[in-house]
């Protein structure tokens, strides 16, 4: 299995990896860890140290920008919920994430949704 595989499994199982300074790999939250992923992440650490230590370079595709502010707001608050049900979050969660989008500046809400529609994919 390659590095990417293992990443891409972290990352569908909801992990967070991280580099310490003296070279550990924390995966987090532990509870999402497998018996199968924990042996990955023992398996290939020196490759996944050097994976983790470089700058993350996302490939995505330019979004259009939304034709109207009210049609970015609707776009946006779609993405933002896909993105709690990815993490099953609650009510209050769901609000916390409403206030926060409404709290974020107009000329920033197209990267947001980039944002939202790169890790939590777009509508069906």
């Amino acid at each position: 299995m390659t590095v990417s595989h293992i990443l891409e499994e972290v990352r569908n199982a909801g992990l967070t990896l991280r580099l310490t300074t003296t070279g550990k790999i924390n995966a987090r939250p532990v509870d999402r860890i497998t018996p199968t992923l924990r042996e990955q992440l023992k398996t290939h650490r020196a490759d996944l140290a050097i994976a983790l230590s470089k700058p993350l370079r996302i490939k995505r595709k330019a979004t259009p920008a939304a034709t109207s502010g009210d049609e970015l707001d609707r776009l946006l608050h779609e993405a933002a919920m896909r993105c709690c049900d990815h993490w099953n979050d609650g009510p209050e969660a769901r609000a916390q994430m409403v206030a926060e989008i409404r709290a974020t500046p107009k000329h920033h809400r197209q990267a947001l949704l980039e944002h939202f529609q790169c890790w939590y994919g777009k509508p069906k």
